[in-house]
C-alpha cells in the first residue's frame, strides 16, 4: 500500500492528541479509510473527534488502536484493538537481562511474542 504521509499524525498517547488528530483529519480535503492509532486512548480520542465532525464510525471510516485498556467495555463503539501482552513482553525482557548478567552474552536480538486481535466495532473490514 502507498501510504500519503500527510495522514501521518504525532500524538503524545493521551485522548487529547487523539482528539486533536481526529479534528485535523476530519478537516483535510480527504479522509483515509481507516485510522490506526499508537493506543486506545487515542483511538477514543480519534473517534469523539470524528463524530463530532458528523462522522460515522466505521460506517465512513474505520478506527484502530493498540493495547487493550479495563475501559474498554464502557465506551461505544467499542475500539478495535490489538491487545499487547506486557506480561509476556516484560518476562522476555527480564530473561535477556538475567542471561546478560549471568554473563551468557548470547546474540538475541529478537523476542518475538504473540498479539491478540480484539475486533470491535469500530471498523468493519477485519476478519
Amino acid at each position: 500500500l502507498k501510504i500519503d504521509d500527510n495522514y501521518i499524525k504525532r500524538g503524545d498517547y493521551t485522548f487529547q492528541s487523539g482528539y486533536q488528530v481526529g479534528k485535523e483529519l476530519a478537516n483535510s480535503r480527504r479522509l483515509p479509510q481507516a485510522i490506526i492509532a499508537a493506543n486506545y486512548l487515542m483511538g477514543m480520542g480519534i473517534i469523539r473527534a470524528l463524530e463530532g465532525e458528523g462522522f460515522r464510525i466505521p460506517q465512513d471510516i474505520g478506527v484502530a488502536g493498540f493495547g487493550n485498556i479495563l475501559l474498554s467495555s464502557l465506551v461505544r463503539p467499542q475500539l478495535t484493538t490489538i491487545e499487547i501482552p506486557v506480561y509476556d513482553i516484560g518476562r522476555e525482557a527480564a530473561l535477556v537481562l538475567l542471561n546478560y548478567m549471568k554473563r551468557k552474552r548470547k546474540r538475541e536480538n529478537t523476542r518475538i511474542v504473540e498479539t491478540k486481535l480484539i475486533k470491535g466495532e469500530s471498523s468493519q473490514y477485519i476478519e
